[in-house]
């Protein structure tokens, strides 16, 4: 994606270390994305996964719990902001199913005030999810993003 998209910047919202700690596999790829991308500044918010994360060694800025940027907060936990931005976050990695698909797919899990981004690796598992009251999904299915309808919560 930073490639296709030339972005700057890479902020990661939790659980870099989803798994073993051991996966050299893992931190080799890494390392040599970094040795290959050294004018991307990437940060990351500590996920509850992240208690061994030794950013500095990943090339990465260690931010704390939460980052707020405009209407926005970033951070791992899905849970509404009390000063009314809209929260980016992880922690769930949500998954769901395309009809007549046999597997699910991550997922952009869009509900009121938070967007819970999908994972962006298969070892992280998934949560099943579903759209509706107030909810809908969208699909992350062979490198395209596919809506999956939108109910709208009544008030």
């Amino acid at each position: 994606l930073i490639a296709a998209t030339g972005a700057t910047e890479l902020l990661i919202v939790g659980d870099v270390l989803h798994g073993p700690a051991a996966q050299a596999a893992w931190r080799d790829a890494w390392i040599a994305w970094r040795e290959a991308n050294p004018d991307v500044d990437v940060a990351v918010l500590a996920g509850n996964h992240d208690r061994a994360l030794d950013a500095p060694a990943l090339g990465m800025r260690q931010l704390g719990e939460a980052c707020a940027d405009g209407p926005f907060l970033f951070r791992h936990l899905p849970t509404p902001d009390a000063q009314g931005r809209h929260v980016i976050a992880g922690h769930v990695h949500p998954k769901t199913r395309v009809p007549g698909v046999p597997r699910s797919w991550p997922a952009f899990w869009l509900r009121e005030g938070i967007t819970v981004l999908p994972a962006f690796s298969d070892f992280t598992g998934g949560h099943a999810v579903q759209g509706g009251q107030g909810a809908s999904l969208v699909a992350c299915v062979e490198g395209d993003a596919l809506p999956l309808g939108w109910t709208p919560r009544v008030r």
